[in-house]
């Protein structure tokens, strides 16, 4: 349970104290991943995702200011990317090196992944091919100079998901935010940062508390039935809490790609509807990503 003492970052946090502050966290998560074995990493991604996204958004979010914000956006990217560009580093730096010993090991590594695909999950070879799938990426990891500065260096920016977008198209990332809660404790919940083609900076919306959100799934299997009554029943107050805020900084839009998180990577965005029960798709196309990646 993370405890944010509102009063003191809403009083002397500024964009240069977060981006001094997320230098410091990513060099040392950054630091730890290059010593450990790949497969503990998840560990360490989940800590700095859990903490410092929300805690970025919610100085962004009460700040307000065009730095917190790019601030913001540029962490939950980096977070959100971090497992994701391990594999990329592995596959650009073997590319470009003329060390043998990589070049086997990478070769190894793409047979026994190619095998592990056809084995059965719960079979005594799988568990026996993901050993030594994870033995062999260990050792192209110890092999490659300076995987620290790799980790840190290799995620976009804002600027690059702005400079990707045409006219009428917008992209969303929805992230967590910490924000107080009516009995003094701390609430997390959905936000939105949105960016536009034209924007000098992205905004944030505030959405819907976590807690709200799981609510609508517990003690359901996620049957198709469970859907057409959520779409149903439902699909106004999603649309009011997950989407209304967003799409006031998305005036013409034609196209939106989104990045959901939690459980809202459950939700189809097309189908919720606005108070003239008007469904999303009459206006405009939403597009869901894993993350701003590319």
């Amino acid at each position: 349970m993370v405890i944010v003492n509102f009063a003191r970052w809403k009083s002397c946090a500024t964009a240069k104290t977060l981006e001094e502050y997320n230098k410091i966290t990513i060099d040392y998560v950054t630091k730890i991943m290059s010593d450990f074995p790949k497969n503990k990493w998840e560990n360490y991604w989940s800590k700095i995702s859990m903490e410092v996204m929300p805690l970025n958004n919610m100085v962004a979010y009460f700040h307000n200011n065009s730095d917190g914000l790019k601030e913001a956006f540029n962490i939950s990217l980096f977070c959100r990317n971090l497992l994701l560009n391990s594999d990329k580093i592995i596959d650009n730096y073997i590319k470009n090196s003329t060390e043998k010993t990589l070049n086997n090991y990478y070769s190894e590594l793409l047979h026994l992944k190619q095998e592990y695909l056809f084995k059965s999950f719960d079979s005594i070879q799988t568990i026996t091919l993901k050993s030594k799938i994870e033995n062999i990426e260990d050792n192209i990891l110890h092999n490659i100079n300076d995987l620290h500065s790799l980790l840190t260096n290799s995620s976009k920016t804002w600027k690059d998901v702005k400079n990707a977008l045409s006219d009428n198209e917008y992209a969303i990332e929805y992230g967590q935010m910490f924000a107080p809660a009516n009995n003094g404790g701390t609430d997390t919940t959905y936000c939105a940062l949105v960016v536009g083609k034209n924007f000098s900076a992205p905004q944030i919306a505030l959405a819907v508390t976590i807690k709200t959100i799981d609510s609508i799934f517990i003690n359901n299997d996620g049957d198709a039935l469970f859907y057409t009554e959520l779409y149903k029943n439902r699909t106004m107050a999603l649309y009011k809490t997950l989407f209304a805020e967003a799409e006031k900084f998305m005036p013409n839009a034609r196209t939106i790609y989104y990045s959901p998180c939690g459980k809202l990577s459950q939700l189809n965005f097309d189908l919720f509807m606005d108070d003239n029960g008007t469904k999303n798709t009459k206006w405009f196309a939403c597009l869901p990503l894993q993350t701003f990646r590319r």
